[in-house]
């Protein structure tokens, strides 16, 4: 008698389910990933957009400064001189130094030249500024940097060299940085705490 054989089976593969825990933590992992991606790039954004708005601020506060100083400067007498001549003088750069700024009065140096000869300047210029020429130029000089104006009246008797250190626009930028990038701060672990919870309840 012949007898049938049942077939033959193969291997047994134990295919096991993904573990829900599993599943929700590669989830979790992945939604946490991309809002971190999110809040980084909208801080470079942020930074990016800041650092322009501040240079545009500041570059254009150094071109109304030094046109006002440039007004400002009285030596249309060229006959008055002596202790006459320095008062008319020692006028103007009061008027200069009253005028108003965007930024502490220590950030910004100036030295006004009519005709060639140096009227009067403030401290602390870098080294050999009047070299430089019309609009605007940067200096690195000891290890600090430094943005330079010069700017001139229509006749090119007197002239104006506006220097700014950078120092004191980079902190201005970092302030303007942390007051904004602050909140953003604060929501990063809310954001991440909101989907943990929500990945927990559904799955």
């Amino acid at each position: 008698r012949l007898r049938h054989r049942p077939p033959e089976q193969g291997p047994c593969l134990n295919v096991r389910p993904p573990r829900a825990g599993s599943l929700s933590r590669r989830l979790l992992l992945l939604l946490i990933g991309g809002v971190s991606l999110c809040w980084l790039l909208a801080g470079a954004l942020t930074y990016h957009l800041a650092s322009r708005q501040v240079d545009r601020l500041y570059d254009e506060d150094m071109i109304d400064f030094g046109e006002a100083a440039l007004r400002l400067v009285d030596v249309a007498d060229d006959h008055l001189t002596g202790q006459g001549r320095n008062d008319l003088i020692a006028r103007s750069r009061k008027a200069i130094e009253d005028l108003p700024l965007v930024r502490r009065e220590s950030a910004l140096g100036y030295a006004i030249w009519y005709n060639g000869q140096q009227l009067f300047a403030t401290s602390g210029l870098p080294r050999g500024v009047e070299s430089l020429g019309s609009g605007y130029s940067d200096l690195d000089q000891d290890g600090v940097h430094w943005r330079v104006l010069q700017l001139s009246t229509r006749d090119q008797s007197t002239r104006i060299w506006i220097v700014e250190n950078l120092h004191h626009r980079s902190h201005t930028l970092h302030l303007l940085l942390l007051s904004s990038l602050f909140p953003l701060l604060l929501a990063l672990p809310l954001l991440a705490l909101l989907v943990w919870l929500g990945v927990s309840s559904g799955l």
